[in-house]
């Protein structure tokens, strides 16, 4: 009996240590996946200073957020912090909801050449590819919920 007690205790214990690291290295591990992903997952450059996520109160912090142009050469969006408030164990629900999103001094840059905005390439990324079918499965419902929003000291510039 002694040996299944001790083993569950080295069990819990590396358990409890890997729920540590997870929630050290969490926010480090975020920010590195965003810049090194961000061309992949949006066709533009991004760059963060700093990312928090607290997976026990559903909280995330972005720090000094940039979205670069197409090409890479000048900021398109910008901001100095977006707070995010959520209930992570309703993602598993296929409920994202959203309790509060801040976002604190925005800044946007908006040019247009004839009938192309500079943001077009961002929604072609995202549209279906031409030709392709949209998925007919019975997936279970998505649902998208935002609560509060708060914008402060917005700028757009066209």
């Amino acid at each position: 009996m002694k040996k299944v007690g001790k083993y569950f205790l080295i069990l819990l214990s590396v358990v409890i240590v890997c729920i540590i690291a997870a929630y050290i290295f969490l926010s480090p591990i975020a920010t590195y996946l965003v810049e090194k992903n961000c061309i992949k997952w949006t066709g533009r450059k991004i760059t963060v200073d700093k990312i928090k996520i607290n997976l026990f109160n559903g909280k995330v912090f972005i720090k000094n957020l940039k979205i670069y142009e197409a090409n890479g050469d000048s900021i398109f969006f910008a901001c100095h912090y977006i707070f995010l408030q959520t209930d992570f164990k309703k993602l598993y629900d296929g409920i994202y909801e959203l309790d509060k999103l801040k976002i604190d001094k925005p800044q946007m840059r908006i040019t247009q050449d004839g009938d192309k905005f500079n943001f077009d390439d961002i929604i072609k990324h995202f549209a279906p590819a031409p030709g392709s079918k949209p998925d007919t499965s019975k997936s279970p419902a998505v649902h998208y919920f935002i609560s509060n929003i708060i914008i402060d000291s917005a700028n757009i510039t066209y």
